[in-house]
């Protein structure tokens, strides 16, 4: 039996097995159901009778092309059973006592009653007067909106579902492993889980040698930048501070300078007092009262003494000066180191990522395949139907599940159905009776406006 791989899955096949099975307890069989009056559309198939797939309208979806073995029971007669009809009829049986299958239903044969696709729908009757259907299509499109998100919301449970049903598949074959590989018959089973274990194990170990060739690569580089890092803050914070000290001597130098022009101007301003004075007193030219001269030699004093720290304060900032340009040559020499590193580093990641991503999916891929085969093997054990003793916790759960993917399949179909299920004439021409009506009144609007 060879199971059909999905997309960038691996191919897995699993040997029929002939091995005695229990005998089943025969299931009691449910009530037939009258037959509908003629012309009246079948229960299994939409009135439309286009068949139907969730890609139609989201994304695209992948069913299981298996049916379930026994869900449903062909029945010979049409005959209506009596008992069924009689008033203190007793309950039918429970879905849970039927043996689980590990499988999706098809969609091609599943039962959904058209009045279920008709309250899902909810689209209402079409309306018999042309004028009331622009309300009509206008409430099928707002329907159809709502039903596209809830069928992505099943969707998305149906997969998980069928996910978390299919590991419980892995888990009960691992489970039963050592026993499996102990009997020859049924050891065959794990001889696709076997391949796809070497398989993943292969992959796994080439994925680690690439891997650890990168890393040795890599790491010096690393290193290398990591080092360079610390020496890039480190220059930072040196140009910091010798920006810091150029601030604080370049504030002194101005404040030095600024006095010792201002001696300067006063000392000329002394002198050209000092002058008239003399001139008044009628003092030879060129000479100053001596008290004039006592306050000119002061001021000239002060004034060499200002120019004197004034050239201190140009000295240290000049030096200052050049220790913040060596500091802002370190900061740029390390920044080009820096920048060459990462390069570097950007040419080994380029070089190894391809690689990498390529081993990381096939391994992904043979891993994935894995768990295929081995909730294929379980499917195989559950059509022994007891060949081999499983845990009644075990069947419950998988019953469970096998529940729930069915009953979000049938939700999932009902709402596809329902999607396609609206009076498509009615819709067109409520859409045309709009377009009419819509181009009507701006006609008048024109004509009243314009006329």
């Amino acid at each position: 039996m060879r199971e059909k791989p999905g997309r960038g899955q691996v191919p897995v096949e699993i040997p029929d097995l002939e091995l005695p099975v229990a005998p089943a307890k025969p299931a009691p069989r449910a009530p037939v159901a009258p037959r509908p009056p003629e012309g009246a559309p079948s229960p299994a198939s939409p009135g439309s009778g286009r068949s139907h797939d969730p890609s139609d309208y989201f994304g695209s979806g992948t069913f299981d092309d298996e049916a379930f073995a026994d869900a449903l029971e062909p029945s010979g007669s049409l005959a209506i059973d009596a008992q069924a009809l009689a008033p203190n009829a007793g309950p039918e049986p429970r879905p849970a006592e039927r043996w689980p299958t590990g499988r999706s239903p098809e969609r091609a044969v599943l039962r959904v009653d058209e009045l279920d696709v008709k309250l899902v729908a909810d689209y209402g009757t079409p309306p018999a007067s042309a004028l009331l259907e622009p309300v009509y299509a206008l409430r099928v499109r707002a329907r159809q909106r709502l039903l596209a998100a809830e069928l992505a919301r099943i969707e998305s449970e149906l997969r998980a579902a069928e996910q978390r049903r299919d590991e419980l598949l892995g888990e009960l074959v691992l489970s039963l492993k050592p026993r499996l590989e102990a009997d020859q018959r049924l050891s065959a089973l794990l001889e696709p889980v076997r391949e796809l274990e070497r398989l993943a194990g292969e992959r796994a170990r080439a994925l680690a040698n690439v891997d650890a060739e990168y890393r040795a690569l890599a790491q010096p580089v690393d290193a290398r930048i990591g080092e360079s890092l610390r020496q890039l803050e480190a220059h930072r914070e040196l140009e910091r501070e010798r920006q810091s000290a150029f601030d604080k001597d370049e504030e002194l130098f101005r404040r030095a300078d600024a006095r010792a022009k201002r001696i300067q101007i006063e000392l000329r301003s002394l002198m050209q007092v000092a002058v008239q004075a003399a001139a008044s007193a009628g003092l030879p030219q060129g000479s100053v009262r001596p008290d004039d001269a006592a306050k000119i030699k002061a001021l000239q004093a002060e004034g060499a003494t200002a120019e004197r720290a004034a050239d201190a304060a140009r000295q240290a900032l000049a030096a200052t000066e050049s220790a913040r340009a060596a500091a802002r040559a370190e900061v740029a020499r390390t920044t080009r180191a820096l920048r060459a590193l990462e390069v570097e580093r950007g040419a080994l990641d380029d070089r190894f990522s391809k690689p990498l991503d390529a081993r990381a999916h096939g391994l992904s891929e043979a891993e994935a395949g894995r768990q295929q085969a081995l909730a294929e093997a379980g499917r195989s054990l559950l059509a022994l139907r007891g060949g081999v003793d499983i845990d009644a916790s075990t069947l419950e759960a998988l019953r469970r599940a096998d529940e729930l993917v069915s009953k979000l399949t049938s939700d999932s179909e009902k709402h596809l159905r329902a999607l396609d299920s609206a009076d498509r004439t009615a819709v067109r021409r409520g859409y045309t009776v709009a377009g009419v009506g819509l181009a009507a009144i701006v006609l008048l609007l024109a004509l009243l406006l314009f006329g």
